[in-house]
């Protein structure tokens, strides 16, 4: 079977080709590519408070906060004691799939920061004092970005045995370790 989707509107364009074969319970993927083409990202201050308004912790969910960190630790721990080699084969995460050929485009963003706040003061709930420490930490206290490019390479994989979401992972960490 062959997928291909092209969307003009947001650059982006997908083609997959499956092999399909009944002697195998693998999802089998001979080739999918995926372009994406340069994007923008831009964000004032105003959009930074409204996103710390809208994550913010209420005091009584501070319980379950740390008895569900006291979890993760836990498991933390016990991974940490189990061989590298072991880690991979021992994640859940579905059937496996078999990729002869797996390719993201190089990715080119553009980004621009505003320092200006534009915001309802009605829904504030954090506080001016509180964002502007947070930027200042970051060296964004005062300056305005514009057009700052953030260039990505490929990422490329052939021949993988692999869950999704450890695909899934395996891209992240790419992408995280170049920016």
């Amino acid at each position: 079977a062959v997928v291909s989707t092209q969307s003009g509107h947001y650059g982006r364009e997908t083609t997959a080709v499956e092999g399909d074969s009944e002697q195998s319970v693998l999802d089998h993927y001979k080739y999918v590519k995926m372009l994406v083409q340069e994007f923008h990202v831009k964000v004032d201050a105003g959009f930074l408070l409204s996103l710390m308004n809208f994550f913010k912790v209420d005091e009584d969910s501070i319980i379950d906060t740390e008895k569900r960190d006291r979890e993760w630790l836990e498991m933390d721990l016990k991974l940490s004691q189990t061989a590298l080699d072991d880690r991979e084969a021992t994640d859940e995460g579905g059937p496996p799939v078999f990729l002869d050929e797996f390719h993201l485009s190089p990715l080119k963003i553009h980004i621009s920061f505003s320092p200006q706040m534009i915001i309802d003061t009605t829904q504030v709930q954090v506080t001016e004092d509180t964002l502007a420490l947070y930027l200042k930490s970051f060296g964004l206290g005062l300056v305005a970005i514009n057009d700052a490019v953030l260039k990505l390479a490929y990422y490329d994989a052939t021949g993988q045995l692999c869950t999704v979401p450890q695909l899934q992972d395996r891209v992240i960490k790419h992408y995280i370790h170049q920016s």
